[in-house]
């Protein structure tokens, strides 16, 4: 499957759930050119159940009346009708009555045709010609009834067209990191990803611009020797479809958009300087959507007709407008147009510096834009060094990896001096690690060699960010050689950089031996010294309190912890957008140790919808797996399972390792599929076993209940003995409910009652309402295993509560599998849970029909037959007919 055909998976999964609604049998995909349509049309045609035509309505006969049916009849889209046959391509066009009757002659031949369930997918319907798109607009409103779904793409919809009204789904732009994944996995392997980003932020979203403009750019540029001409160029066909969209607006408006492209921005006041009668005109394009506010001024608001109007000018018409433009302009856009006419190395220069102006404000697009410029007049000098270490500097704290990394390795490059070096090396560890999860280790040596009296302070702190890196790989060891190591050189007498010390101390208690640390005041009273450069010693503080926040709640002082995070937050004026983000994914994994998945969740959904700093992308992954298998979308979880795996392949990441296993493994556990539990807690036990604190991963209670499940009662005693042992190390809290917990577990009969009635009663209020909810489950799980049915009833509506006070109704949802029920209630209940198209099947099935009766009764194949009951067997966890019907009682 092409890369971007996964990145349409939401929109294909809706338009799945779609044509499987009897009531609802027309669709409408609209997207710009290069949006996915097609691509996703043929996703849908390859995933039916139903049999499935694909076909595109474009004109094969120009526009000639009814060409468009001609062909979707002739390819057998749709059926032939008597009254097409009266008409002929070429001929006299058709009138309207004419044109509706035979709209109703195809719904008519569908309805006597119909053998079942069919999808018709027709790409380019509005491309078609007028009488096609009337006829079809006709039948799609009428095919209840006929089996048949057609579901059809268009770029454009008209407001008073024959096509509107009908259901729509709206292709919107894809997500940065969705267009990142895409472009990363089409550029060949030497490709600079700082070079990615620019053009992923140049095609706004639009995946099929964005193979484009991959595909223009030369083997230097995407490696970026040689910088990006920017904005970018449009090919004739596309750009011929953009200005389509300007057709409806005054010459007034299309002249002020012309002058517009030239520059990334631009303020009012200048364009009225300019172009004394503007004013109406950029009212106009704001009110459209064609214009947009930028700061004081204003941009066009797709890059690509940008693009597409910029290189459309005439170069004398170009360089007029720049140097007009230039005269009326105030710094930094009369600098800007000024290098159209100035081609010094001072004109580059000041380019380069208003860059990180513009990016530390946020408008990292336009300082991009401006730093292409200046290497286009020239490439940088030694001289130049210190610009380019700014710009990858202010271009982390915006959470711009790839672009910190590309400007880092153009500084690299240079020569530099002072403490230069140092802040490269900085830029180096913090991109590295954030990209790749690799932890330069080698820094500590080496900075020790390259420090200088005026860089002490830097060349410590900088193998703490290293020591850092590796407590949030759990790799304790060397987290103490690179502590020793600081504690060892000058820069450490400086306040901030030891409060820096401490906080990766207490963070390896925390990890090692659960320990709660005592965090200095310090710290928290530093925050007012906050600041977004990256070499400035103050960036240590926000480092130092994310630390110790992690310290305490992995050592369960979770209030603690909270009001660490929250004096970050009340810091947004001045804390930098990476940080931020940082903050936000330690709330959040925070709030999930706590027990308090609902408001992990919702702070997850929150992220995930944003367009934060993609920073952490491995802890990224872990948790957008956790919050897919938690809100029951299967599908999407294991597509972050396999982008966790993909970002620790070959990193030996236990961290993300283990956290990913443990979760999944649990999640299968209480989903019912104990073999496939078994998998991943195996592969924990695997992962964490040098690991002292099993409080990290916390997978050995659902080892041991996996165990006792599948009937291997000696290996669970095993790994219980080994639990309790580690447990006894550790003051967590965690730890000693859970081994209460497994100690009931691995009782047998009347024992194991009194054992869960003891692990219940030692929960208090301050305890985790999760981990109640789990031993709830369990022990009503034992209960009626015992025969105890009504008290297993009523300990299992105990933790459904439980589920979904703390916002986890999945759970909720699946123990309705587990709940006992009396024998006469038990067909109707597990009936009723099944969807529509499931429970007609089953029905069929208990009333003695074969797959092939199956299919004739329901009007379906018998392919789709096993599909729905392949499903069910799942879903009730059986194996076969004969198991299905003894699960149902009808035996």
């Amino acid at each position: 499957m092409h890369r971007s055909v996964q990145t349409r998976r939401r929109e294909f999964e809706n338009i799945k759930a779609l044509i499987q609604r009897p009531r609802e049998n027309a669709l409408l995909v609209h997207g710009p050119t290069g949006s996915g349509r097609t691509r996703l049309l043929g996703q849908v045609s390859e995933a039916s159940e139903a049999p499935a035509t694909m076909m595109s309505a474009g004109p094969t006969h120009g526009a000639e009346p009814l060409s468009g049916l001609f062909t979707l009849t002739a390819g057998g889209a749709l059926p032939s009708s008597n009254g097409l046959g009266r008409v002929s391509p070429g001929g006299e066009a058709p009138t309207s009555d004419e044109l509706l009757a035979l709209g109703q002659h195809i719904v008519d031949s569908m309805v006597a045709q119909n053998s079942g369930p069919r999808v018709v997918l027709i790409d380019d319907l509005d491309l078609a010609d007028p009488q096609t798109l009337q006829v079809m607009g006709y039948v799609m409103r009428r095919l209840a009834g006929t089996g048949v779904w057609i579901v059809a793409s268009v770029q454009e919809i008209c407001g008073t067209g024959p096509l509107h009204g009908i259901r729509t789904l709206d292709l919107q732009p894809l997500s940065r990191t969705l267009m990142m994944e895409l472009a990363i996995s089409e550029a060949p392997s030497n490709v600079d990803t700082g070079v990615l980003r620019m053009l992923v932020d140049s095609v706004d979203g639009n995946p099929g611009a964005l193979l484009k403009a991959l595909r223009s750019l030369d083997v230097t540029q995407l490696d970026g020797r040689h910088p990006l001409s920017l904005p970018l160029r449009q090919d004739a066909a596309t750009a011929a479809k953009l200005f389509r969209q300007l057709e409806p607006h005054s010459a007034a408006s299309k002249e002020v958009l012309t002058w517009m492209s030239t520059a990334p921005g631009i303020r009012v006041a200048t364009l009225k300087l300019a172009l004394p009668k503007s004013y109406s005109a950029v009212t106009e394009l704001l009110a459209a959507g064609l214009a947009g506010h930028l700061g004081e001024g204003i941009r066009i608001t797709q890059p690509a007709l940008r693009s597409a109007l910029y290189w459309s000018l005439d170069p004398e018409l170009r360089t007029h407008i720049h140097a007009t433009l230039a005269e009326h302009s105030i710094q930094p856009l009369k600098q800007w147009h000024q290098s159209f006419s100035d081609f010094s190395t001072e004109t580059a220069r000041s380019l380069r510096k208003t860059s990180a102006e513009l990016i530390s404000m946020g408008f990292v697009r336009e300082g991009i834009e401006f730093t292409e410029r200046a290497s286009i007049l020239g490439p940088a000098a030694d001289e130049d060094c210190e610009d380019l270490v700014v710009l990858g500097e202010t271009l982390l704290a915006q959470g711009e990896i790839e672009l910190a990394r590309t400007f880092a390795g153009r500084a690299q490059l240079l020569r530099s001096s002072g403490d230069l070096p140092l802040r490269i090396t900085g830029l180096q560890i913090a991109c590295e690690y954030f990209l790749t999860q690799r932890v330069l280790s080698n820094v500590a040596r080496s900075t020790t060699e390259q420090e200088s009296d005026g860089g002490r302070e830097l060349a410590t702190g900088l193998v703490l960010a290293v020591a850092s890196l590796h407590t949030d790989r759990w790799e304790l060891d060397a987290a103490r050689r690179a502590l020793k190591s600081a504690r060892a050189m000058p820069g450490i007498s400086s306040k901030i950089v030891a409060v820096l010390a401490d906080s990766i101390e207490a963070l390896i208690n925390a990890l090692d031996l659960g320990v709660a640390p005592v965090v200095p005041t310090t710290a928290v009273q530093e925050l007012g010294r906050v600041c977004q450069n990256v070499h400035d010693p103050s960036m240590w503080v926000p480092f130092a309190v994310v630390n110790f926040a992690r310290a305490c709640y992995m050592a369960e002082n979770f209030d603690e912890g909270r009001s660490l995070l929250d004096s970050l937050f009340h810091q947004q004026g001045k804390l930098s957008p990476l940080w931020s983000a940082i903050a936000r994914l330690e709330r959040i994994e925070l709030e999930r140790r706590a027990g308090n998945h609902g408001v992990a969740l919702m702070e997850m959904a929150s992220v995930i919808k944003s367009d934060e700093p993609d920073v952490f992308r491995h802890t990224m992954a872990v948790n957008t797996s956790w919050y897919w298998f938690e809100i029951g979308e299967q599908e999407l979880a294991a597509e972050a399972y396999l982008a966790s795996v993909r970002y620790s392949q070959g990193r030996r990441n236990i961290e993300v390792n283990g956290l990913v296993d443990a979760r999944r493994g649990s999640f299968n556990l209480r989903a019912g599929d104990v073999d496939e539990a078994l998998v991943y807690l195996r592969r924990c036990q695997q992962t964490g076993m040098h690991l002292r604190n099993p409080q990290l991963m916390r997978f050995e209670p659902d080892l041991v209940e996996a165990l006792v499940r599948v009937g291997d009662v000696r290996e669970a005693k095993e790994v219980m003995a080994e639990f309790e042992e580690r447990a006894a190390r550790t003051p967590s809290r965690w730890a000693q409910l859970a081994v209460l917990r497994c100690r009931a577990v691995l009782q047998d009969g009347e024992a194991s009652i009194a054992a869960f009635e003891e692990a219940l009663s030692a929960f208090t209020e301050s305890d985790s309402e999760y981990d109640h909810a789990i031993t709830l489950a369990i022990f009503a799980q034992r209960l009626s295993e015992l025969g105890k049915d009504s008290r297993a009833r009523q300990l299992i509506h105990a933790a459904q509560m439980s589920f979904t006070d703390i916002g986890l109704p999945l759970w909720a949802d699946i123990l309705d599998h587990q709940e006992p029920l009396p024998d006469g209630d038990l067909q109707a209940h597990l009936l009723l849970k099944m969807p529509e198209t499931q429970r007609q099947v089953v029905e069929l099935v208990m009333a003695g029909y074969r797959n092939k009766e199956i299919a004739d009764e329901l009007f379906l194949s018998v392919r789709t037959v096993e599909v729905r009951l392949t499903k069910v067997y799942k879903e009730l966890g059986v194996k076969s007919r004969a198991q299905l019907l003894a699960r149902l009682g009808a035996g």
